[in-house]
């Protein structure tokens, strides 16, 4: 099955594109697909505990399983001034 991943991080791209499609095994949880992303793009850490992440459009766990087809977004908290 698969599933799309946007990433909304400070100064990360993903391959140059805007969305990628990831294949996953049925039953990957969000941490799952966490692992398999980090295996992936080494430099952005997602594992983070700022990481917000949002699936088809409502916030997340990290134990929720993804179905195929799901939209999956990881935000970083940004603090400023």
């Amino acid at each position: 099955m698969q599933v799309f991943v946007k990433l909304f991080i400070p100064n990360k791209t993903i391959f140059g594109a805007d969305e990628l499609k990831i294949d996953i095994s049925e039953g990957t949880s969000v941490e799952n697909l966490i692992n398999v992303l980090s295996n992936k793009l080494v430099d952005i850490p997602l594992d983070r505990e700022d990481t917000t992440v949002i699936v088809n459009e409502k916030r997340a766990s990290r134990e929720q399983i993804l179905k195929d087809g799901d939209k999956v977004m990881f935000f970083q908290i940004l603090a400023g001034g």
